[in-house]
């Protein structure tokens, strides 16, 4: 892999390697359905995080949000990103695991 397979698209956002270019002339494999799916979800974690960004600066700046919705909207976020921390750490104790073995 190399060092521009990663790239930043804006403030807090990233993606992932792009398994489906081409390389060398011939088409590289295309991603693991665990990888797309991983893929999803953290877009889905991020869109909760910005949501979450927009309703704090909205409250601040006087919008039609009352504290509740921000509340609700940070703590959707937070659990989002919990989650999917929990689902990282599951699979670093899986590769750990794997690596132990070999």
């Amino acid at each position: 892999m190399m060092a521009d397979d990663y790239s930043i698209t804006g403030p807090g956002t990233w993606e992932f390697p792009r398994w489906e270019t081409e390389e060398a002339g011939r088409a590289a494999p295309k991603a693991p359905e665990f990888l797309r799916a991983l893929r999803e979800k953290v877009g889905e974690v991020n869109k909760r995080q910005v949501e979450a960004e927009q309703a704090v600066a909205d409250f601040y700046a006087g919008e039609e949000q009352d504290l509740h919705t921000v509340a609700l909207a940070m703590k959707k976020a937070d659990l989002a990103f919990r989650y999917l921390l929990a689902v990282r750490n599951e699979a670093m104790k899986a590769y750990q695991e794997i690596s132990r073995l070999s």
